[in-house]
Parts: structure tokens; sequence; C-alpha cells
């Protein structure tokens, strides 16, 4: 899964109108398809503005699956188009103090059979400051029992956090991050593990993408058909944990 971090770090994502701090994953199959074009990607089903699906079918080798906005597409497109490795600006426009918080939903299959997998991930969330700096969060969860959140800085990940997974098949993860101090911590199905890693740069913009790869999966295999939904959860009156006082919605309305 490397390769496809690299690839989709250079095509952040992008928010669309939030009268009530929503987001959409909007980019047509074509986009997507001209996004990571080496990899095959198939479009995740929109359920919601921000909440996505597949549907697990037979794939023994790896299918790659992506959800992102219509603009980031073609942004990203547009800059491989002029061999440019910049990211693109987020245009969800965050405040640039203060903490703002996200909630992410993971929900799996249980009871895969062996040789069978799903990669939640990477689940970006990056921001730029000025033409060339970016900082975010990438969570990921792998092999259906270890989650992971990682800071990034710059095309580098730093602050590495480890989380064992919940056995119900459903996982969520809370994000703040403080824009004057740069710190950023996370919650983990309820659990604050409190301030846990450290940002290069406060940032004017952030942007969401997904991505799920699964593989091993044969047509008499129990799980086909089944569904894997992630979703992103960015207005404050849908969040479930409690987050630091004063904290805010990534659009900037108070929790």
């Amino acid at each position: 899964m490397k390769k496809l971090t690299i690839a989709l770090l250079t095509g952040l994502m992008s928010a669309s109108g939030w009268s009530a701090c929503s987001y959409n994953f909007d980019a047509t199959q074509a986009q997507i398809s001209a996004v990571l074009p080496t990899l095959n990607p198939i479009k995740m089903v929109n359920l919601s503005n921000s909440k996505t699906q597949i549907l697990l079918s037979s794939s023994q080798n790896t299918q790659y699956y992506l959800a992102l906005s219509s603009d980031i597409a073609n942004k990203k497109i547009a800059l491989m188009n002029s061999n440019s490795y910049l990211l693109p600006k987020g245009d969800l426009n965050i405040p640039t103090t203060g903490t703002l918080a996200y909630e992410l939903e993971i929900k799996t299959p249980l009871n895969l059979l062996y040789g069978e997998q799903i990669t939640i991930g990477p689940l970006l969330a990056v921001g730029t400051s000025g033409s060339s700096n970016s900082s975010g969060i990438i969570a990921s969860q792998y092999d259906s029992n270890n989650l992971g959140v990682v800071g990034y800085n710059n095309f580098q990940t730093s602050s590495s956090q480890n989380y064992a997974t919940n056995v119900s098949g459903k996982n969520r993860i809370g994000v703040y991050f403080n824009q004057s101090t740069k710190n950023w911590g996370v919650i983990i199905n309820g659990v604050n593990k409190g301030y846990v890693g450290h940002f290069d740069y406060a940032v004017d913009n952030y942007g969401f993408q997904f991505s799920v790869g699964t593989s091993g999966f044969t047509q008499s295999s129990p799980s086909i058909g089944k569904a894997v939904t992630v979703e992103l959860i960015t207005d404050k009156n849908l969040f479930e944990f409690v987050y630091p006082s004063g904290a805010k919605d990534i659009c900037g309305n108070t929790i």
C-alpha cells in the first residue's frame, strides 16, 4: 500500500459547499481512473456526501477503491499533466488558530477467511501552507485488527500510533489538532489518547481522501457482497466524542 499512499498524497481532497459542515466525495469514475491510471481504481459508492461504501467481490489480486472530490481530482490531473509534484490546495478553508476536530468511522465484515484481506486507507486528511508546505493525518486499518494513525509533514510521516481495533467490526476515530501549538491528538473508540504528535506547519485549508484495498476473496467466500463502509464526519452535531474545551469542527463551528 506504500505505492498507493505516495500516489494519493499528490491529490488531496477538497470540499464542496458546507452549510452544515459537509463534505462531498463526488469524483466520477473517469476522474478516479485518470488520477491513478496504473492501479485501475474503482470509485467507492457515495451513500451520502461523506459516507462511502464498497461491496466485496472476488479478487485474488489487490483491487483498489478510491473516493475523492471532483475538484481535487481535476487539480490532480492537471498537476500530473504538467509533471508537477506539488500538492493541490484543498478548497475547504479552515481557521488558522485554535483546536479543530473531525471523526472517521470504519465498518468491515467479521470472520474473514485465511488469505482474505481488507486494507482501509490511507485515509488522508491534509492541508497546505503557502505554495509548498503541508501537514495532516493519515489513518489506516490493516488486517481488521490493527488501526494506525500517523502524522504527516511535507511527504514525511512521523508520530506513528498503532491501536487494537474493535472486535465488533466498527471503529470510530476522533482527530483533533491545535493550529496554535501544532499538536494533534486522537480518540480511539471513545478513549482519548491525548496529544500524540506535532505538525511542522499550521495550514489554512484542508481536504480528505479515502482508499480501500481488497484481495484474496474467491467466488465462494461467505464475505462476497458484504459491505465495507468508510465515513467522514465533519459536522459538530454528529460528533460522538468529547474534545478539548473551545474546539471547533473544521468549518469553524464551536462544538
